[in-house]
């Protein structure tokens, strides 16, 4: 009876626990999708902005361009990192949570 309990709350647990992961990666999604259009609402209000010098200058604004999608490349790294850190977190949880539920059982 308490093993049929134990399993029941384990099983609870890893319900939430893959609703919260789905959320956090929904959250995280929206995120990122967020940050390049606000990234690319930037880079094409900075393109308009030098498109009438851009044709007088040359070389020199053209270095600035790829300096500009050089950060935002590195930008969206550091983005996929970050989910994929908050994704490793949630293996974390697991282990814990079997590690709570062994100590239980063994308790009761």
């Amino acid at each position: 009876m308490v093993r049929m309990v134990a399993e029941e709350v384990y099983l609870n647990a890893k319900r939430d626990e893959a609703r919260a992961a789905e959320a956090a990666r929904d959250a995280a999604a929206g995120h990122a999708a967020l940050a390049s259009l606000q990234e690319a609402g930037r880079a094409a209000r900075t393109a308009a902005a030098k498109a009438a010098p851009a044709a007088s200058e040359g070389p020199a604004e053209e270095e600035e361009e790829e300096e500009e999608e050089e950060e935002e490349e590195e930008e969206e790294e550091e983005e996929e990192e970050e989910e994929e850190e908050s994704d490793d977190s949630l293996g974390i949880l697991d282990e814990e949570m079997l590690a709570i539920l062994e100590h239980w059982e063994s308790s009761t």
